[in-house]
């Protein structure tokens, strides 16, 4: 006796039973129509809204090294920055002269001066407003010029207004600065400023042009800092215009709580109140 059970004979399928089998097994394991399209769609939402946030966080922070902001006080200028626009001679800011006065009166030669000096400006610019004034270095001369140049690209710099001081600078005057006038309460209206600071003996320069009221008849700035202050330095008022050069000097380091001190007189040297900034 033998425990051994064969299956039973199954006939083979005809190929019309094949067929039909196959579609079957094939329909149950198929997914159904749609299935995948919604599987996707929260996926591509969710590819979609990290974008936006790499994006957000890209435009705030551009350098990844770049902290945070978490406090409200000015950083110095990073000494490599001052570097890459320190010329390889050191300029004669090395020996600042520290005038008391540093007009010099009227331009000789303004056009001369401009198209010397400012060619950046263009060929076809206008000098609109020129002063001679004491250079940076002791016994030296500058001319200070307002110039009108070409209009620039974009809506900033329409009206084509430089300032350039020859030999040494050509900065452009936005045209919402240029659109500012003084008023009796604020006497002077900025049209744009610069400086420098260079040096291990420290030397500093701050100037700045302005609009001027008609009762503004001198002006004068200078240097503060903590436990000291640097002389008053006379500027220009002239044809509607003022314009000052502060400098100062010191043996070591920038001391600390450097800043600028700016007064107004009228005509009978009586103080007035500006208030340019």
């Amino acid at each position: 006796m033998t425990t051994r059970l064969d299956p039973p004979q199954v006939p083979p399928l005809t190929p019309d039973q094949h067929a039909r089998l196959r579609r079957r097994v094939m329909n149950k394991t198929r997914p159904a129509r749609g299935t995948t399209s919604r599987r996707w769609v929260p996926a591509v939402a969710v590819a979609a809204v990290a974008a936006i946030a790499i994006g957000a966080v890209a435009i705030g922070r551009p350098d990844g090294n770049t902290p945070p902001v978490t406090r409200s006080s000015t950083p110095k200028p990073s000494q490599p920055a001052v570097k890459t626009v320190r010329p390889a001679t050191p300029p004669p800011s090395m020996n600042l002269a520290i005038p008391t006065d540093i007009d010099l009166g009227p331009a000789a030669s303004p056009a001369a001066a401009a198209a010397k000096s400012c060619m950046s400006v263009g060929k076809q610019s206008t000098v609109l407003w020129a002063r001679q004034v004491k250079g940076i270095a002791p016994g030296s001369k500058a001319v200070v010029l307002l110039l009108k140049g070409p209009a620039q690209p974009g809506d900033v710099y329409r009206q084509g207004i430089w300032l350039c001081q020859a030999g040494a600078m050509v900065q452009p005057v936005r045209d919402s600065d240029w659109a500012k006038q003084p008023t009796a309460t604020k006497g002077l209206a900025v049209l744009t400023a610069g400086g420098f600071s260079t040096g291990s003996t420290v030397s500093a320069q701050s100037w700045t042009i302005y609009r001027a009221h008609p009762q503004i008849d001198r002006i004068e700035t200078r240097y503060v800092w903590k436990g000291g202050s640097g002389p008053w330095v006379k500027g220009v008022v002239d044809g509607g215009f003022a314009y000052t050069d502060t400098r100062v000097k010191f043996p070591g380091k920038t001391p600390a709580g450097l800043t600028h001190q700016l007064r107004a007189f009228d005509a009978a040297g009586k103080v007035l109140q500006v208030n340019p900034w």
